[in-house]
C-alpha cells in the first residue's frame, strides 16, 4: 500500500493529536472530570464513530472536527461511553 507525502502528514498530526490529548486527560487539567465519548460524524456517504475523552460532549465534537477537517454538519451524534 502506497500513501502520499501529504498523506503520510495527516496521519502523522491525527496520532500527535490523540497522543497529546490523552496526556492531557491523564493529568486531567482543568480539574474537571473527563470521560470517554463516542462521536458520529459523516464521511461521505458514510456515517463513522470516534472514541474521544474530553470533560463534555461539545469539547469531544470540536476534537473529532480538527482532526477529521469537519464543519458542524458533519456531526450526527454524541453519546457518554465506548463506540
Amino acid at each position: 500500500m502506497k500513501i502520499t507525502k501529504t498523506q503520510l502528514k495527516q496521519i502523522i498530526k491525527e496520532e500527535l493529536e490523540a497522543a497529546l490529548e490523552e496526556e492531557t486527560s491523564l493529568r486531567n487539567v482543568g480539574g474537571g472530570e473527563t470521560f470517554v465519548w463516542c462521536v458520529g460524524y459523516k464521511d461521505g456517504d458514510e456515517t463513522k464513530y470516534a472514541k474521544v475523552t474530553s470533560e463534555t460532549a461539545g469539547t469531544a465534537e470540536r476534537e473529532i472536527k480538527k482532526r477529521h477537517n469537519l464543519r458542524d454538519e458533519h456531526i450526527v451524534s454524541s453519546k457518554k461511553g465506548e463506540c
